[in-house]
């Protein structure tokens, strides 16, 4: 049995929430490792709640240093918009439409890296700092999307 996803919106997706960057000072990010001061619970913690059908898509700052938020949905929206997550779903291929969307903002943030002169958050945020910077920033890039199903559903885990 395919997830319900008929609460899904009509039309486009839009973004409900999105975390504050943590980091001591402009490209000094919390780092926690053996070579640094920083503890997991210094580390910002969100609850919200979310429904069936809500998509979360979760990424390191190489991915959200290379590609606007603008640019995320517009990526849902052609890739895994609302109709195509419900077909998806009906046919047992969830999983695989998610994964189609992060290996596209993946390759997004990539490309975005190795660009030594577009408008990236990144730069956007060097300039806010007095920092003269063009172009993405080259990092570790991991993307995770996920759609939320209803508790005890049957279907694919997505």
């Amino acid at each position: 049995m395919a997830p319900d996803l008929t609460s899904l919106p009509q039309g486009r997706w839009r973004i409900a929430h999105h975390t504050v960057e943590q980091q001591h000072y402009f490209n000094c990010p919390l780092q926690i490792g053996s070579n640094t001061e920083d503890k997991p619970e210094d580390a910002d913690k969100y609850e919200f709640a979310v429904q069936p059908g809500d998509v979360v898509v979760t990424a390191t700052d190489g991915a959200y240093d290379n590609v606007f938020d603008d640019d995320i949905v517009d990526v849902l929206n052609a890739v895994c918009d609302p109709s195509s997550m419900r077909a998806a779903a009906r046919l047992g291929q969830l999983a695989e439409l998610l994964r189609d969307v992060a290996d596209e903002l993946a390759e997004m943030a990539c490309k975005a890296a190795k660009d030594a002169v577009s408008d990236t958050p990144f730069s956007v945020a060097a300039q806010r700092s007095g920092i003269a910077h063009r172009g993405g920033k080259c990092d570790d890039v991991t993307v995770l999307v996920s759609a939320v199903v209803a508790a005890g559903e049957e279907g694919e885990a997505a």
